[in-house]
């Protein structure tokens, strides 16, 4: 309040292009000196935007984002668009206000007696096709305005079906990968009748997935195992859902029949988060305590509002440190940490590794150049010091065929190790770098057995069910029900020993086997038994069953969701 307007604005926006003479005294470790150069002064503003657009992708942008708020543009009034566009309109909206409204009230827009009498009939029945389309995916409490980012893995899932569904194509293959992911149970039989329509229709479709209830709506099934990873790769049951449930080698079909199995014993609270008047998107000013110190799930139909109560309410409450979303939330001072994983965000390229990902690499080099007195940048492939000078630490060599995508094999140079031939010479127990990264996790644990800060993270993992990765494996090769582990795994990394943490989770189990399922329970039980809680969105009813304390949300979703419909 002492500074005037111009100086707040110097001190936010900068000073433009105008240069200033500095002087850095600096002081690291024992050195200790004097750097003079000329720059310009950004201001803070900028030069946060700037460090968030650099690390955005990495961990390390969340930490900005306490300092940020979206706002609406102030010229278009968040419209998108030049008001000369606006002053266009039919039936009385302009393409701002008909973009904002619900798909249900659009549909009435379009089968309107004037635009029929106006001669727009063939266009209307065009868009009332795609209407009845996501309409019949339960998304009729969406606008078209809605930005993709925003959508839950549900919503975008079904945004997909019902754009292939109104296509009409027949005699197309169609490859789906966990199409179930997101889905309400409700959700779920739906997408099952239109999967069933467009293979009436003369389509083939093929789905990967692990929810019993589509594998037995399907016609055929094809089961892949025993294991995962060196472990699975060959078929070991196929035939209809009827001959699976009944093929001893079948590990689902114990699931396809079975009833959710209910823990022995639910935990009760003592003490409570309690969140006023939530209000932030469809949330209905709705009053909620949530119990601290056990596993507690939040369901409800897609777009009910769960991730906007856990991201939009008590993430962001805790970033901004004061009350988000919401008039008032008390109880989050009682954690030393808040850690927050989102459903999407595990980034694949050839690059990255579990090794990588985790931090294992770091920690690994750190050992080998202790063993070996050389330098441990060399044993970070990402770096020009030990990656291979011809594929550049990627190990893979990509060929592009002619109208025909592309092929990739092993670097000829390295052989697929990544490194410089002078990095495999140095050697820790008798294995390099690159028989190191071929370990699995669980190789990885017994083998670094003598060095507890890296087989502590290992065990973690594995813990998780990941045991069977191999160190270097390309993230880009690893299906979704992993990647989605490893990011629990690097959120966990978080923590330290000893820390009391709020742990929110959106859909761990999306692309989980119920095998996998069991043994994240498992290991989500342990977190609260070590006095974290756990706060998880799902729609999985073989996690939810396993819950000591669940709220349910609803009863649709949009403007007809944000309320608590049930607690137990």
């Amino acid at each position: 309040n002492e500074l005037t307007e111009t100086e707040k604005e110097i001190i936010l926006y900068g000073t433009g292009e105008q240069e200033y003479e500095v002087i850095w005294n600096f002081s690291r470790g024992k050195r200790q000196g004097e750097h003079k150069f000329s720059s310009k002064w950004l201001g803070f503003v900028n030069l946060i935007n700037i460090e968030y657009e650099r690390v955005h992708q990495k961990r390390a942008g969340e930490q900005l984002t306490g300092l940020m708020s979206e706002k609406s543009c102030h010229v278009c009034k968040g419209n998108r668009l030049q008001n000369r566009v606006l002053e266009i309109k039919i039936a009385g909206y302009d393409i701002a206000e008909m973009s904002n409204l619900e798909i249900s009230e659009l549909e009435n827009i379009f089968i309107a007696d004037s635009l029929i009498a106006g001669g727009w009939v063939n266009i209307s029945n065009e868009i009332l096709r795609h209407i009845k389309a996501l309409k019949r995916m339960g998304l009729s409490y969406l606008t078209t305005a809605r930005r993709l980012d925003t959508l839950s893995g549900g919503e975008f899932q079904r945004l997909r079906i019902a754009r292939q569904v109104v296509s009409g194509l027949t005699g197309v293959t169609f490859v789906l990968d966990e199409i179930s992911r997101g889905l309400h149970p409700l959700e779920r039989k739906e997408v099952n009748l239109l999967l069933r329509e467009l293979a009436d229709n003369g389509n083939t479709v093929i789905c990967v997935e692990h929810d019993p209830l589509f594998i037995k709506a399907a016609d055929y099934v094809i089961e892949l195992g025993e294991g995962a990873g060196r472990n699975g790769g060959k078929i070991i049951a196929s035939g209809s859902p009827a001959e699976i449930s009944t093929n001893p080698a079948s590990l689902i079909r114990n699931y396809l029949h079975q009833d959710t199995t209910l823990p022995a014993k639910r935990r009760n609270a003592d003490n409570w988060i309690e969140i006023t008047g939530a209000m932030s998107n469809n949330l209905q000013n709705i009053d909620l305590r949530v119990p601290a110190g056990l596993l507690v799930g939040i369901c409800g139909v897609s777009g009910s509002g769960k991730s906007t109560l856990c991201r939009e309410v008590l993430y962001s409450s805790y970033l901004r440190k004061q009350p988000t979303g919401c008039t008032d939330i008390k109880g989050l001072d009682s954690f030393d940490q808040i850690i927050y994983q989102q459903q999407s965000g595990f980034h694949k390229n050839a690059l990255s590794t579990p090794a990588t990902y985790l931090g294992y690499l770091k920690e690994i080099g750190k050992l080998l150049a202790a063993e070996t007195h050389a330098k441990a940048a060399i044993f970070n492939y990402a770096g020009k010091q030990g990656q291979c000078p011809l594929c550049k630490g990627t190990g893979k060599k990509r060929e592009e065929l002619d109208f025909a995508g592309y092929i990739t094999s092993d670097c000829e140079l390295c052989s697929g190790t990544r490194y410089r031939e002078e990095v495999l010479h140095y050697r820790y127990k008798g294995k390099d770098i690159a028989d190191i990264m071929n370990m699995t996790i669980s190789e990885a644990t017994d083998f670094f057995t003598d060095h507890s800060k890296l087989t502590d993270k290992l065990r973690e993992t594995e813990n998780l069910g990941l045991g069977y990765l191999q160190l270097g494996q390309g993230s880009d090769t690893l299906s979704g029900g992993e990647g989605q582990r490893l990011l629990l795994a690097a959120a966990l990394q978080m923590r330290k020993a000893g820390e009391k943490c709020l742990i929110l989770l959106d859909e761990p189990t999306a692309g989980l086997h119920p095998i996998d399922i069991e043994n994240l329970y498992q290991f989500l039980d342990q977190l609260v038994e070590n006095q974290n809680t756990v706060i998880f969105i799902e729609h999985n009813i073989q996690l939810l069953a396993k819950a000591d304390h669940q709220i349910e949300l609803g009863p649709g979703a949009g403007r007809s969701g944000g309320r608590i419909i049930r607690e137990m």
